[in-house]
């Protein structure tokens, strides 16, 4: 039997949690009082958190940044992707796709693909090792967006409707991929200063065009 220095109850020893380095082996909080500390414990410590990240928002964003770069540099994935899929899980993909995309073969701008494609819906996905595979930014967005696109009354490949329109076909497919309507995927971006100007590209000094984005 003992007395919780808490709740002043006498109980069995079962009823309190071990800690080797007192003399009966036995905390002198019992388990329930114990439970009762922790939950106010824990929501005070929530609530600090809170009210000292809100004071200090320049320094968390600072810290989440270098978080980020420390963890792209050291492991070659963004936080993000890793706290998705895991680090083991992408380094085994990586490592059995020989780091390259399996369409193309390219080592640059690398992903992850869902072979039934359920990667959009993170709840429904199925994160499986064997449904995995390495695609870069050119070839994922082929897979997901048709290729034949039909747009006031007329059907092309993304290929002509680039050629007709002046888009280049990344921006298309990135558009598409988005989940963007046709029309605006279709659409030359326009730009009152610079770029693209009443449906014509602007050239710059060097006589290059100014780039179109998605």
């Amino acid at each position: 039997m003992k007395k919780c220095s808490s709740c002043k109850k006498i109980k069995n020893l079962f009823l309190f949690n071990r800690q080797n380095n007192r003399k009966d082996g036995r905390r002198s909080i019992c388990k329930e009082c114990q439970v009762i500390y922790n939950r106010r414990y824990s929501n005070y410590t929530k609530n600090y958190c809170k009210k000292w990240n809100i004071k200090n928002k320049e320094k968390v964003a600072r810290y989440k940044k270098e978080k980020a770069k420390r963890i792209k540099k050291e492991t070659g994935f963004s936080e993000a992707t890793i706290n998705r899929f895991g680090l083991h899980k992408l380094l085994f993909v990586y490592e059995r796709d020989g780091y390259k995309c399996k369409q193309c073969g390219n080592k640059n701008g690398l992903g992850i693909h869902h072979l039934d494609g359920s990667g959009k819906t993170k709840a429904l996905a199925n994160d499986d090792v064997e449904n995995l595979i390495v695609l870069c930014r050119k070839c994922h967005p082929k897979i997901h967006v048709k290729r034949i696109i039909e747009f006031n009354g007329k059907k092309q490949t993304i290929k002509q409707w680039s050629m007709e329109l002046g888009i280049s076909q990344a921006t298309i497919y990135t558009r598409l991929y988005r989940n963007e309507c046709v029309e605006k995927a279709l659409t030359v971006a326009k730009w009152s200063k610079r770029g693209y100007k009443n449906g014509k590209a602007k050239k710059d000094k060097m006589g290059y065009n100014s780039r179109d984005t998605g």
